[in-house]
């Protein structure tokens, strides 16, 4: 299987030690990317899956499918992964390809990540049966108040704003390593 987050979080942490694994689970996401809107799946363009079983029959998924999209985590630090693979040293030749998949995933913060407008991005499930919360605690009773009572969805997650201003960050980085361009736009967007 193919985890989108734990394969990120992996990739980036050893990337400086192995720069090919961050590239690969790289273009593996990319080109299993979000392109439409799916509600048995999740899948919506520009976000980065949450899990793939490589197998059909094998599938925890609705409908025997194969992809579940249901992560609100995977898709900035797909633009994270990015900005650190070109850190460490990943060629423009290789890391250009993946730009357009970053700034995918930058819409898709703004189209379908901030379900409410606030500002923040949120995880909630988008069919009955999907993740409540979407987090890197996937289960059902992650979130809880202080007396120990689950909370209802949607859920900003700490973790996932900390995520998006970096992949902001990210973003402007790769504006000026890759593209001889100005990054503030991007900084001014992960300010806000």
């Amino acid at each position: 299987t193919l985890f989108g987050r734990d394969s990120l979080l992996t990739a980036v942490m050893t990337a400086g030690w192995d720069g090919q694994l961050l590239g690969d689970v790289l273009r593996s996401l990319a080109a299993r990317q979000g392109r439409t809107v799916d509600v048995d799946s999740e899948e919506e363009p520009g976000r980065i899956l949450h899990e793939t079983r490589l197998i059909a029959e094998s599938s925890l998924f609705p409908g025997a499918q194969h992809r579940y999209y249901g992560s609100t985590d995977a898709t900035p630090l797909f633009v994270v992964g990015l900005g650190e693979a070109v850190r460490q040293g990943m060629p423009a030749a290789e890391a250009l390809p993946l730009l357009a998949a970053a700034d995918r995933c930058l819409a898709w913060i703004d189209e379908f990540g901030d379900i409410d407008g606030d500002g923040f991005v949120e995880s909630a499930p988008r069919r009955p049966g999907g993740l409540v919360n979407q987090g890197w605690k996937d289960s059902w009773n992650a979130v809880v108040d202080s007396a120990g009572g689950i909370v209802a969805p949607p859920y900003a997650l700490v973790e996932v704003q900390a995520y998006v201003y970096a992949a902001f960050a990210a973003r402007a980085y790769l504006a000026e390593a890759l593209e001889s361009g100005d990054g503030q736009a991007w900084r001014d967007r992960a300010e806000a």
